[in-house]
């Protein structure tokens, strides 16, 4: 029986000699989806907020956009390399075959560590939210346990298969889009408190050194604005991956950069009580943002947006978790590589990665 011709994404896999084995079913959308997915930004500010404030003061607004500008040079390089090696695996495959096999097998092995990290620490961080909407007490014992839940549910959503998956990283962009409606657009024109000018404004946060505390402040940014290489983890899974991906890093940057600062601006001037905040009197500022703009039923409708963000986000960081783990195996690069190379040709998924 003739094999059916490869179109000319497949050619390109296969000049690299890996034999195409997956499914192309992620078009544009879909693949922007993962990358702003990853990027969370309503999760990932709702994280730090309180910790920038305390930090800097207000005036921590202006290390986002530092921030913003040296991460889109970061991406237009990576969109680049993505363009030329439309592989599974993503940074590691760009390291192995830009600067060669050793900085490769480096590369591979920091990202998984970073991904495995990055998936728990989410996890982790967004649990108190389930707390928060069910009404149980805060401990590490109930952390761990709803941590490990919504683990369980990014699990099944990619065990569903890459369709799914699609499926479940849009409704966390969907969630973030509705969270940046109301966190940044609805609080900038109708929920601000404070004047424009609190933006220049410390509040004697970070006086004794405010260059350090501006620095350490800009972890906010650094914790938000990234995961746009996500985009070409699933390269072998994308529709016309060689312009799809490029594109869908670009439009990563462009809408998580300026959903991070509406949010960040439409936060920050809705603070009731901005003295307390930086002295960190108010523990969770953007809690008190939430329920003065939009009572107890309104915040707790934030809280969903937010639990569906993360689950989505911890989908998007398990499948890249999961392609990286399949590229190791299919390179022998990682114990158990013959298990973790091989693709499950009905579903189209390395189910053992």
């Amino acid at each position: 029986m003739a094999q059916e011709p490869m179109d000319s994404e497949d050619r390109v896999i296969a000049s690299f000699g890996y034999q195409p084995q997956f499914k192309r079913v992620l078009g544009l959308f879909a693949d922007f989806a993962l990358g702003y997915s990853y990027m969370s930004p309503l999760a990932g500010f709702y994280a730090l907020f309180a910790y920038a404030l305390t930090t800097a003061g207000p005036a921590y607004f202006w290390t986002l956009p530092v921030i913003l500008f040296g991460q889109i040079l970061v991406a237009m390089v990576f969109a680049e390399a993505s363009s030329q090696y439309p592989i599974a695996g993503g940074v590691y495959q760009w390291a192995r075959h830009l600067v060669g096999p050793r900085w490769g097998f480096l590369t591979a092995f920091m990202y998984l560590l970073a991904l495995l990290a990055t998936n728990a620490g989410l996890a982790y961080g967004g649990a108190p939210y389930l707390a928060s909407l069910f009404g149980y007490d805060v401990t590490p014992v109930s952390n761990a346990i709803g941590a490990l839940a919504m683990i369980i549910v990014a699990a099944l959503i990619n065990f569903g298969g890459t369709r799914i998956l699609a499926k479940g990283v849009e409704a966390g962009v969907w969630a973030g889009l509705i969270g940046l409606a109301f966190a940044g657009v609805y609080l900038l024109f109708f929920g601000h408190v404070q004047p424009v000018s609190v933006l220049f404004e410390n509040f004697v946060a970070g006086s004794d050194n405010y260059v350090g505390a501006l620095f350490a402040a800009s972890l906010i940014g650094i914790w938000i604005i990234f995961g746009f290489e996500a985009c070409g983890d699933l390269g072998e899974e994308v529709q016309g991956a060689t312009h799809k991906i490029p594109r869908a890093m670009m439009l990563t940057m462009a809408v998580g950069g300026a959903s991070t600062l509406l949010i960040a601006l439409g936060m920050t001037l809705a603070v009731p009580d901005m003295q307390g905040a930086v002295s960190g009197s108010v523990a969770n500022p953007a809690d008190a943002v939430l329920v003065a703009n939009f009572g107890p039923i309104g915040s707790k409708l934030g809280i969903v947006c937010l639990i569906v963000i993360i689950v989505s986000a911890a989908a998007a960081i398990m499948a890249s978790t999961s392609r990286l783990l399949f590229s190791m195996g299919r390179d022998k690069l990682i114990f158990g590589h013959h298990t973790l190379a091989r693709i499950d040709e009905r579903r189209g998924l390395p189910n053992a990665a």
